[in-house]
């Protein structure tokens, strides 16, 4: 961490030897990290202490999303989706139906969400993650990034340069 503006940085040794994939800063003082072996690290205190909160996997936890406060997903390997609804102290597993790679996610609100993987695999759900709906697939290339900024709407990117857009048709 930095406290002048990033010109030294402390370094924090909590997930010394980890593999870190993702981090999610809620607000200056709440941020989450997930890692390598189902490493999930959270800090209420702007990042002065992290503690490792009890996660329902062992895979590798690749790209981690909050709603708000207290609503966030995490996504990984083995179509692995979690989610938690206190701030990221405890986890629960939501069943994706698939067990590929997972590697970005993303949420427009409470319950309007999307997941990215492996051979271009786009999930969607419609409830906050009680069930997730497998999309067409449009390519075969990893898709590793989302953003969805209003409900109906998704842009995706991954290998080979691949540029997404999502858009409902509403009828």
């Amino acid at each position: 961490w930095t406290t002048d503006g990033g010109l030294t940085w402390s370094i924090n040794t909590v997930a010394r030897g980890s593999t870190l994939y993702s981090i999610e800063v809620i607000n200056p003082s709440h941020a989450v990290i997930t890692g390598a072996t189902g490493k999930i690290l959270v800090t209420r205190d702007g990042g002065q202490t992290w503690n490792e909160a009890l996660s329902p996997t062992k895979h590798n936890l690749y790209d981690v999303e909050f709603f708000d406060n207290q609503q966030g997903w995490i996504v990984g390997y083995g179509g692995t989706i979690l989610q938690t609804t206190d701030g990221g102290e405890s986890w629960q597993q939501q069943r994706s139906g698939i067990f590929l790679p997972l590697h970005g996610i993303d949420f427009s609100d409470a319950m309007n969400g999307i997941v990215v993987g492996k051979d271009g695999t786009v999930l969607r759900t419609a409830n906050g993650g009680l069930t997730w709906t497998m999309l067409k697939r449009v390519t075969l290339n990893n898709l590793v990034g989302v953003s969805m900024p209003e409900n109906g709407s998704a842009w995706v990117v991954g290998q080979k340069g691949t540029i997404l857009q999502y858009r409902e048709t509403r009828e």
